[in-house]
Formats: C-alpha cells, structure tokens, sequence
C-alpha cells in the first residue's frame, strides 16, 4: 500500500483481505520483505505477481502451486498454505527498462507522441528520484508496521557456523 497512510489502514487492510502480495515484480526487494513479514505476522496467504506493463516483464514473478492441474485446485493450493512466490522483485534498472519500452511503444502506437521523444531522457532520472521516495516508504512504514527487519549475517560468519546448523532463513 503506497500513498498517505496511517498505522490503521494496515490493520484495516489485514481484516479484510485473505492474501497479501508479498512479492510484486515492480516493487523493491525490501518492500517485498516487509509485505511477506506483515502477511506471515498475521497468518496471510502471500501471493506473487509480475506487476507488468511492459512484454519483457510478463510473468517474471508469479506464484505457483505445486500440482494444480485447473483454477480450483489453484485456489485451495494457496488457501491451504502451498503456493510458492516464484521469480524476482523490482529495481531501478528493470522499472527504467519498462518505462522506457511503454515509451517506445507508446511512439509507435500514436505517430503525435514522438513529439514527446526529448523528454524519454528524463526517464532515469525520474526512476531515480521515485526509487528514493519508495524507499523511504518502506523504511518508514515496512518499520512503523512490522519493527526493523533482521540484517544477514556477515559472510564470515557464515563461513564458521558449526556443521549441521542450520542457517535461519
């Protein structure tokens, strides 16, 4: 949820819908960490989605369920907790690259926007200052909703945990 909030529209949002997409293809990685924390907090179902509007985006992120065969079987895979939120979240790089390929397309679909073509070299920019105001959403409201997130542990750290213990997730 972006835009003006307050810490009750999150509890509003969590009485009314079963499922929190908790990896969205636009939005960034630590967005998506807050979502899968608020949705796991309050026994949700996560989904996924490639959030897409441009072709080479399509289906980069989905959800899947392991052996359902129709809609149905879908449907009751995620209500009973099996699906899996499969493929990447945003960045800059791939939110630039689709802004530009809707600008493209938009160019060739309506001759009269070409007239418009200076301004594509705003577009990085643009997604720069937009990268920066979501991530200050995030920290602000992923932290407000859900307390810090847990930071990974430093490589070298890793690299001595005893054998057979197992890495927390």
């Amino acid at each position: 949820m972006t835009g003006r909030r307050n810490a009750d529209d999150y509890e509003w949002f969590s009485g009314y819908f079963p499922a929190v997409e908790a990896r969205n293809g636009q939005m960034l990685a630590s967005a998506n960490q807050h979502a899968a924390d608020f949705a796991w907090k309050r026994c949700k179902t996560q989904v996924a989605g490639s959030d897409a509007h441009a072709l080479a985006s399509v289906g980069t992120t989905y959800t899947e369920v392991p052996g359902a065969k129709n809609k149905e079987e879908f449907f009751t895979g995620l209500r009973a907790g099996k699906g899996r939120l499969c493929g990447e979240s945003g960045g800059y790089w791939k939110l630039t690259r689709d802004i530009l390929l809707l600008c493209g397309e938009m160019m060739r679909e309506d001759r009269w926007t070409v007239l418009l073509a200076p301004l594509v070299a705003l577009v990085p920019a643009g997604v720069a200052v937009d990268y920066f105001i979501d991530l200050s959403f995030v920290r602000r409201w992923g932290t407000a909703i859900n307390g810090a997130l847990p930071q990974p542990a430093p490589k070298r750290l890793l690299r001595t945990m005893p054998v057979g213990q197992k890495q927390m997730a």
